[in-house]
């Protein structure tokens, strides 16, 4: 399976290139999500811009990920997660956004698991699917290109159509009850918020030790 990191957006709302993010010392947010999928993907891509494509491949020429562009512009998450399984190597690619700094690789390796014979594995929490912490299959591609050519850039809208495997609250819950997998860093306040819980699982870890 491939690994797909989606490092296209400007970063408006918070002000700033989201793969720039720092919650610890000793790497960015961006550097972490490569460390621990490398862990779980035998192939590693990060989706990003045209624009952002050279700066991107030379900064991260050190580390384990194969930089891709969009192959429709200005098009938003959905024109990641098309290109990305279009670059894949593999039939089935997880996506995860590059602003989500508390991947849980034991919900990832459950998504994995269950994705044999579904188009999509995507989780529903309360305030609907998670369409960038999801499991996509090659044979999506006809479906999001559609939906870019319609201007629907509303990944979830495919869904009904193909074999989708919803995983819901008391599947995500066995691996991670806080549903931390799902954060994101959008906003100052989400990034503020973000340091919070970080400095909170550190202390947690330590405890434990």
């Amino acid at each position: 399976m491939t690994g797909v990191i989606l490092a296209g957006g400007e970063g408006k709302r918070l002000g700033r290139d989201k793969t720039e993010i720092v919650l610890a010392r000793e790497e960015s947010v961006i550097e972490n999500i490569i460390s621990k999928l490398s862990t779980s993907f035998e192939e590693l891509l990060m989706i990003t811009s045209q624009k952002k494509y050279t700066h991107y491949a030379h900064r991260f020429a050190h580390l384990n990920v194969k930089i891709r562009t969009d192959i429709f512009d200005a098009r938003g998450a959905i024109a990641g997660v098309h290109s990305g399984l279009h670059h894949a190597s593999h039939h089935y690619s997880f996506f995860v956004g590059c602003d989500m700094p508390f991947l849980n690789l034991s919900l990832i390796d459950y998504f994995k698991e269950i994705a044999d014979g579904n188009d999509v594995v995507v989780a529903q929490c309360e305030a609907g699917y998670e369409p960038l912490h999801a499991m996509y299959a090659k044979s999506c591609i006809p479906y999001l290109t559609k939906l870019i050519h319609n201007n629907n850039l509303r990944i979830y809208d495919f869904y009904p159509d193909v074999r989708s495997r919803i995983v819901h609250d008391d599947e995500i819950a066995r691996y991670d009850p806080e549903k931390l997998s799902f954060f994101n860093i959008n906003t100052r306040q989400a990034l503020h918020e973000a340091h919070k819980i970080h400095e909170s699982l550190v202390k947690r870890e330590n405890c434990t030790l």
